[in-house]
């Protein structure tokens, strides 16, 4: 990936009922001049801690994301952005 800025974290703590099933929160950010909203902060079941990207599913039960990593190397690149603003604001 190129330049990855990512700035403005924010974390906004889920239910006590929703952590059961692994979610730990939401979060919102800034990617350059584009406002990122509806990450879900996920911990899995083996304890790693994941990022859910928002989406919604067809009728048809295709999910169709509204906005995504390109591939798994952008994904760890981004989950390392957003986890280490988040460590850094905390």
């Amino acid at each position: 990936m190129t330049d990855l800025t990512i700035t403005n974290v924010v974390f906004t703590p889920s239910r006590l009922e929703e952590r059961d099933g692994g979610l730990m929160g939401w979060i919102e950010c800034q990617l350059g001049d584009l406002r990122l909203d509806g990450i879900a902060l996920r911990r899995t079941r083996e304890g790693r801690i994941t990022l859910g990207f928002p989406a919604r599913r067809s009728s048809g039960g295709t999910k169709h994301y509204y906005f995504r990593p390109s591939s798994d190397r952008a994904r760890r690149e981004i989950e390392m952005a957003i986890l280490g603003e988040l460590r850094a604001s905390t």
